[in-house]
């Protein structure tokens, strides 16, 4: 457990998936592979060693849609290898995202703040 969160794996076991809004934090990598296949495809083609490309572990909070949990419990959090594809002066970072997007995450690896710890203010 991290702080007020729990990680719970690479993605929720079961997915609900919108066509007009796919989430750019979804992938499945083969067996053996650190990355995704269109992050591997995104990374050859932009010329990239998907062997020794610099990498971070991004981690996102589970929404309401994909997990329940009850109030007090630690937030469920998913993890996942991204590479860095480039570094910005603001401290953030560019990285691939498990759908092969570019996004911009924070530099200690979280999509987003994550919330308060709830639990605490009781």
């Amino acid at each position: 457990m991290i702080g007020p969160f729990q990680i719970v794996g690479r993605h929720p076991a079961q997915m609900v998936i919108s066509p007009s809004n796919q989430s750019p934090w979804l992938g499945w990598r083969d067996p053996g592979q650190r990355f995704t296949r269109p992050q591997l495809y995104y990374l050859r083609h932009r010329g990239f060693d998907p062997d020794t490309v610099e990498w971070i572990m991004v981690r996102r909070c589970a929404t309401q849609r994909e997990m329940s949990w009850s109030r007090g419990d630690p937030i469920p959090a998913f993890e996942f290898e991204c590479p860095i594809v480039l570094r910005r002066a603001d401290g953030r970072l560019n990285v691939l995202s498990p759908s092969g997007e570019s996004k911009i995450v924070l530099a200690d690896g979280w999509v987003s703040h994550p919330p308060q710890n709830r639990r605490a203010s009781r």
